[in-house]
């Protein structure tokens, strides 16, 4: 972003009337309009759900291609040397088990290790002569039973499913519903000598783009892709090589194109302008726009819209304790702002990095940093790596990321790595907890997301585990009501469904609300329910997801390893808190920015009660947008005298 302009707004002398110019300014880097598709390729490896994350927060999304031009500027996008696969915004939903009326199956009589996943498309039903069930490829051509609405029969012409289907309805039938045991005995007795047939149960399996959940349309696979080997790959990759994609399973670490525009920001300027001209005319409201636009311009300022109103002075009375003079001067308003908290271009203010060859444990060496310099190193991307000197003396030091157990150990607190219901993104407002007597325990260092176990007790597990999962609708008299989805999936696969059919997964505040829960599931399921959290914080409480775990590095080896080490590459490994390590100190740097704005007033600018209003104001209207950590200076300079 370049330096704010120095503001010379009209030739003007005392106001008749006050006019309020308010600047939306959004952006400040690029203009919007100029890239309705920017690509980024981000070479550090994440699995596809931690990509998603990392692309909304830096950019808008994973890469979304609708089509040949998409997909050729993604791959002109600047990769390096970097030639395998790579993380799309292309994600397979799954439907349940459904029939042929649109009607969830709440009754099953699956064969023994069904339903399988073996291929992408066993997502028809066939009874065989037992009366168990067997997946099967829709595309096989099978016998059928229809219904007519009296009794059952059996079509012995061998068609696809969805052939068969057409051709029940064409003689005023359905392929067989079956809710009950009883009705599964009935179907049963239509095969006689055939061993299998179709029955209306079905699911459909699509790929939809994570930013919109539509169904794609622009395709390129590559050939036999994707064939969901195994049922576990529900995620696509594109092979940088040839722009073809793959489907992968979800919990692949691998690279990964986001696209969008860059985040931006808003910023509200209002400023008084006194004028003798007539502002109803829109020749001056015009050619006042016109010299503001051309202003930021040449600052370098893009993407910003003017607006304005006026409205009449009020008048005041003169006396000798007014604060307003009838003197004329200029004020030249100098802020200095010392950091920010806000992102544009890049990242600011910048860090330097300090090595420490002390030995402290993790409490000490944050207290020795923030005594010192700023805080324990926070590292939020491969650029703040590369400025770490390439080695230092000791293995393994301390850096300022820590996922404190006292934040989420059986509490519900409102840290940034406590407990939190997807529905509210809020800890819970009543404090209830389920946990299993040795739960939550994180024991394998990743465990952010909770089940349900057999016993209704709850239980954290790794968020790329799979298991049925517990919806919930919140009814007009704010009642939850659970629905069970039989479904195996991710615990983001289960948020996501739940979002698009119910609610949210389940939000459990009260024991009566457990016990619900525990009643709608099968007694020998464990269920995904809608608890989470986000582990490991910084510090300097920097928000930066990113990571440069190194490999079997996050364990939490015997359940006490809650305090961040890197090692002389970089790589960062879980340690005990207590242990003693050097470290790693950074120490943010002051970045300086000075604002002038010159205007007119017959305010007395040498009045320190002015002086203090002023600033005052100018700091609310700062903090409101966002900004921290600055300070306020200003300098009257002497006015010019014109020459005649």
């Amino acid at each position: 972003m370049g330096p704010f302009p120095q503001w010379v707004l009209l030739n003007s002398v005392r106001m008749d009337e006050t006019v309020f110019v308010i600047l939306l300014l959004t952006g400040f880097c690029v203009a919007s309009s100029s890239f309705p598709n920017v690509f980024y390729f981000v070479k550090e490896g994440k699995t596809w759900y931690d990509a998603q994350n990392y692309c909304i927060l830096k950019h808008t999304e994973l890469a979304q291609i609708h089509n040949q031009e998409n997909l050729t500027t993604m791959m002109n996008a600047p990769t390096g040397n970097y030639t395998g696969k790579a993380w799309i915004g292309l994600y397979e939903n799954t439907s349940e088990w459904t029939w042929v009326d649109g009607q969830p199956a709440t009754y099953f009589s699956w064969e023994a290790g069904r339903p399988d996943s073996g291929s992408a498309d066993e997502l028809c039903v066939l009874m065989i002569k037992s009366g168990s069930w067997n997946n099967a490829s829709c595309s096989e051509a099978k016998p059928s039973v229809c219904f007519d609405g009296h009794s059952y029969y059996l079509v012995e012409t061998e068609m696809t499913w969805n052939d068969a289907r057409s051709n029940c309805e064409m003689e005023n039938s359905t392929l067989a519903k079956i809710s009950d045991e009883g009705t599964n005995s009935k179907v049963r007795t239509t095969l006689s000598t055939y061993t299998v047939a179709w029955i209306g149960l079905s699911k459909t399996s699509l790929w939809f783009w994570s930013e919109t959940r539509e169904n794609y349309t622009f395709t390129n696979w590559q050939h036999g892709q994707p064939d969901n080997l195994n049922g576990e790959e529900w995620c696509a990759a594109v092979e940088v090589k040839n722009g073809t994609w793959t489907d992968e399973q979800c919990n692949v670490t691998l690279p990964f194109f986001c696209y969008g525009i860059p985040k931006t920001w808003t910023m509200l300027v209002k400023m008084k302008i006194q004028s003798r001209a007539n502002m109803e005319d829109p020749t001056c409201s015009a050619g006042l726009q016109q010299q503001l636009h051309a202003a930021f311009a040449n600052q370098d300022m893009t993407d910003f819209k003017l607006t304005w109103t006026k409205t009449p002075v009020k008048r005041r009375q003169k006396s000798s304790d007014n604060l307003k003079s009838e003197m004329d001067c200029y004020v030249t308003l100098i802020l200095l702002l010392f950091g920010c908290s806000l992102n544009c271009c890049s990242q600011f203010p910048p860090r330097k990095y300090y090595y420490i060859n002390q030995s402290l444990n993790w409490t000490d060496a944050q207290h020795y940093c923030r005594e010192k310099y700023t805080d324990l190193a926070t590292i939020e991307n491969m650029d703040d790596i590369s400025m770490l000197k390439p080695t230092f003396s000791f293995s393994w030091g301390w850096i300022g990321l820590r996922d404190d157990p006292k934040s989420w150990k059986k509490v519900m607190n409102h840290d940034a790595n406590s407990w939190r219901w997807s529905a509210t993104g809020e800890t819970s407002k009543t404090g209830y907890q389920a946990w299993q007597t040795a739960e939550p325990d994180n024991a394998v260092g990743d465990e952010d997301c909770v089940i349900m176990a057999y016993d209704g007790t709850w239980h954290d597990i790794s968020c790329g585990s799979e298991s049925s999962f517990v919806c919930y609708t919140e009814s007009n008299q704010s009642q939850k009501i659970y629905t069970y989805v039989s479904t195996i999936a991710s615990w983001k696969y289960a948020q996501d469904y739940c979002r698009e059919h119910h609610t949210d997964l389940a939000m459990i505040e009260n024991m009566a609300e457990n016990t619900e829960v525990f009643n709608v599931k099968p007694s020998d399921s464990r269920v995904s329910i809608g608890l989470y959290r986000t582990s490991w914080t910084w510090s300097d409480k920097s928000n930066s997801t990113f990571r440069n775990w190194i490999s079997n590095g996050l364990n939490n080896y015997a359940g006490s390893q809650h305090c961040a080490t890197e090692n002389n590459l970089h790589e960062w490994g879980d340690e005990s808190c207590s242990a003693k390590r050097s470290f790693v100190c950074h120490k943010a740097s002051k970045l300086k920015t000075v604002v002038r704005m010159k205007t007119e007033t017959d305010a007395d600018m040498t009045d320190p009660a002015i002086h203090a209003q002023v600033l005052q104001k100018l700091g609310a209207l700062l903090t409101a947008q966002g900004w921290t950590d600055f300070t306020l200076q200003w300098k009257i300079l002497p006015r010019k005298q014109d020459k005649n």
